[in-house]
């Protein structure tokens, strides 16, 4: 993913560097549907849980959407991720996208997600993220997190390979991506509070 600077409701800005000009999401989805690779910010989402053995496969209709080549794998650091749910605090292990280029890449192209596991996605300032799920291989559910650390959207069952459009529609410092099922079973809900990390880049 590329940070975004804040925006309206009904604006995002182009995820590539030195785009600067804001455009409504309409047209957004219509590039999508159109097979864009440069107007939305990249992630991934679906129905059920992923355990260590659980591998989703991409499809003759999902290889439609992806890369020929997948690109080479960018390093990222881990870091345990707490959550103050109703139940008591959940603690996840996940990978910190703090970068352009590891925002922009995601989880694209992995084939599993572990439950436990999960990527955060780190912006420096609040943003106005708009996602989508090409060359995404893996289900996952998206939990957006306001500057507060506060949980303001949840994106459920998001499909590999879906170019539709994913924004919650205000401004978010970081998009948790969990297997999907995970935020339900964890009992995620808006309004839970999260203990971001800080960027390191």
């Amino acid at each position: 993913m590329i940070p975004m600077a804040p925006t309206s409701r009904r604006c995002a800005r182009k995820a590539l560097p030195g785009f600067a000009a804001p455009m409504p999401l309409g047209l957004l989805r219509k590039a999508a549907r159109a097979g864009g690779t440069a107007l939305l910010v990249l992630a991934g989402l679906t129905a059920w849980p992923l355990d260590d053995a659980d591998v989703f496969m991409a499809t003759p209709a999902l290889a439609q959407h992806m890369e020929a080549r997948p690109p080479e794998r960018l390093e990222t650091r881990r870091a345990p991720l707490m959550i103050e749910t109703d139940s008591g605090i959940v603690t996840l292990d996940v990978e910190i996208a703090d970068t352009p280029a590891l925002r922009r890449r995601g989880l694209m192209f992995r084939q599993r997600l572990p439950r436990g596991r999960g990527m955060l996605l780190l912006w420096p300032r609040p943003s106005m993220a708009a996602l989508w799920m090409k060359n995404t291989l893996i289900p996952l559910d998206m939990v957006f997190i306001d500057a507060g650390g506060r949980i303001v959207h949840i994106h459920e069952n998001a499909q590999p390979g879906d170019l539709t459009p994913v924004a919650p529609g205000r401004p978010v410092i970081a998009v948790l991506e969990i297997p999907a099922g995970e935020a339900r079973r964890l009992g995620l809900r808006t309004g839970l509070r999260v203990s971001l990390p800080r960027t390191s880049r």
